[in-house]
């Protein structure tokens, strides 16, 4: 699915590193541990853990495109493409609704 349609209906408060035009979205996730390449991986805070934590596994593992609530260090913002947003969680369900038809 390309990218703007997965993000379809989401506030984007700001964005920075590589983008394609039409780029494809592979698989939507928020487990670090599932992300292949091309993947969208979404940082959401828990009560154990912080998904920003695992942002870079999620680009080790192929990830293409990250929604965090907090932008990253200058160096990673090279390496993908990141979209800010206020709130992670909402983000996911929105964008996993998008990309799943749900």
């Amino acid at each position: 699915m390309k990218l703007n349609e997965t993000i379809k209906g989401m506030e984007i408060l700001q964005s920075s590193g590589p983008v394609e035009k039409d780029c494809i979205v592979e698989s939507v996730c928020t487990d670090s541990r599932k992300c292949t390449e091309g993947s969208l991986f979404v940082a959401v805070r828990g009560a154990d853990n912080d998904g920003h934590d695992y942002i870079p596994s999620a680009i080790e593992r192929g990830a293409k495109f990250i929604i965090c609530e907090e932008m990253p260090a200058e160096e990673m913002k090279k390496k993908v493409l990141f979209l800010k947003v206020k709130d992670g969680r909402a983000a996911a369900a929105l964008v996993a609704g998008n990309f799943y038809g749900n």
